[in-house]
């Protein structure tokens, strides 16, 4: 299998339904995978019609994997910008993030446009999520010993008093120093309509709505999953201009795709060969087992599992159980299900999740698609296990972040990060 990089630029505003309701009016924040599946397809049967033979393996056979394309537009200089100084994959903000509720946002960088006032940056409260829920197992726990006591100011440079909030979007690592992350925005607005009366081809009197448009010139990204022998099938799509979402009779949807080719340098250890992808994959969760233990010590709490890892979705996750019921959560049982082991090998100490309603629309076929309840992007799971991560484990854990979970994969939904960095990233900077 091979990563592809996947770029499209806004060329005109976009338009894509967030909620599929009759009075809804706001539009999503990215683009979903089965959006760039359909306007792909679409693209492919306009203007490589003759090549019938490899559109099933491209886009029916879920031999390709098409990402949710998030937004990577960011305010920093175009030095900065001509220097790839921020080409890290763009992943969304865990549900456990807080910051200051007057003042919130990551810190800003040196890159940044001098308008964009000062932050007090962003704290993960995973950990002392994970050391409380210990703690409650054995104790009462005081004012004084509780960890949580911390996330209720925000004492950024001991001297604000503002609560903290919850944070949610999505954010960009620095390419030279991984500790300094930047927001990526979405700039939108509304657009007014008149309603057209059917008969008469004019103005229908009493009928004014709006809905909520993409800016021009917004960017966004992702990586495509592709096999080896479909890469240059997919990289006939670079610099080409398609339409993706609604409103195409008014002017809307216009986009331009890049599609190139990387290593993984920049984009994240899960993009590189495997041997130094593995190697690394295990580096991140013995990191992540040691920094929990290391502050559930400072609290005096006991941690008597073999091994402690956390699931984050990077985008939603469809799960059925054997009733074929949707699944709010990923607790215990349904963790050893989904990695072959015993039932009692896991134990679910805190979860932070939503479920979302999926919607959509079949560009293929011209026809609604089946609507289906996944955990929201951003959701996490801490689990402990009874045993040690041994081969066995980081195999099970690796494919997890490597293949996903769940149903519709090739249209982006499922993807999990093992034990994310950011949760130890606890204190502002």
């Amino acid at each position: 299998m091979k990563y592809l990089y996947l770029e499209m630029m806004a060329e005109e505003p976009l338009a894509i339904r967030a909620d599929h309701a009759a009075s809804g009016a706001k539009t999503t924040k990215l683009l979903t995978g089965s959006a760039v599946l359909g306007s792909l397809a679409s693209l492919h049967r306009q203007r490589y019609s003759e090549q019938r033979t490899e559109f099933p393996e491209l886009f029916l056979q879920e031999q390709v994997y098409f990402p949710q394309l998030l937004p990577a537009s960011y305010e920093i200089s175009e030095q900065a910008l001509s220097e790839n100084r921020f080409f890290h994959s763009v992943l969304p903000v865990p549900r456990t993030a807080q910051s200051c509720k007057r003042f919130g946002g990551f810190h800003k960088l040196k890159e940044e446009s001098p308008t964009i006032p000062a932050r007090h940056g962003v704290r993960d409260m995973l950990l002392d999520w994970a050391t409380f829920s210990l703690l409650q197992q054995k104790r009462d726990i005081s004012k004084k010993e509780n960890p949580l006591e911390a996330h209720k100011e925000c004492g950024y440079k001991d001297g604000c008093t503002e609560v903290l909030d919850h944070y949610t979007g999505y954010y960009r690592r620095h390419y030279v120093d991984a500790k300094l992350r930047t927001a990526m925005e979405v700039k939108s607005s509304l657009e007014m309509h008149t309603g057209i009366n059917r008969e008469q081809g004019t103005v229908e009197d009493s009928i004014l709505y709006s809905r909520e448009v993409i800016a021009r010139g917004s960017i966004f990204s992702g990586m495509i999953k592709v096999p080896d022998h479909l890469e240059e099938q997919l990289l006939q799509f670079h610099d080409q201009r398609t339409y993706i979402g609604t409103g195409r009779t008014r002017g809307l949807g216009k986009v331009r795709i890049a599609v190139s080719r990387t290593d993984g340098a920049n984009h994240g250890s899960m993009y590189g060969p495997r041997e130094q992808t593995l190697k690394l994959f295990r580096e991140k969760l013995l990191k992540f087992d040691d920094a929990l233990r290391g502050v559930c010590s400072t609290f005096k709490a006991e941690t008597p599992a073999a091994f402690y890892f956390a699931l984050t979705l990077h985008s939603p996750a469809i799960l059925l159980d054997e009733y074929l019921r949707y699944r709010g959560s990923i607790d215990a049982a349904t963790l050893a299900e989904l990695t072959g082991s015993t039932p009692k090998t896991f134990e679910l100490l805190y979860q932070n999740a939503g479920v979302q309603r999926i919607a959509g629309w079949n560009e293929l076929w011209g026809t609604p698609r089946q609507q289906d309840y996944a955990i929201e992007t951003g959701s996490v799971f801490l689990f402990s296990s009874q045993q040690k991560l041994d081969d066995q484990m980081l195999l099970a854990l690796y494919r997890f972040e490597e293949e996903g979970i769940g149903h519709r994969q090739a249209e982006g939904f499922g993807r999990v990060c093992v034990s994310d960095p950011f949760h130890l990233e606890r204190e502002q900077m």
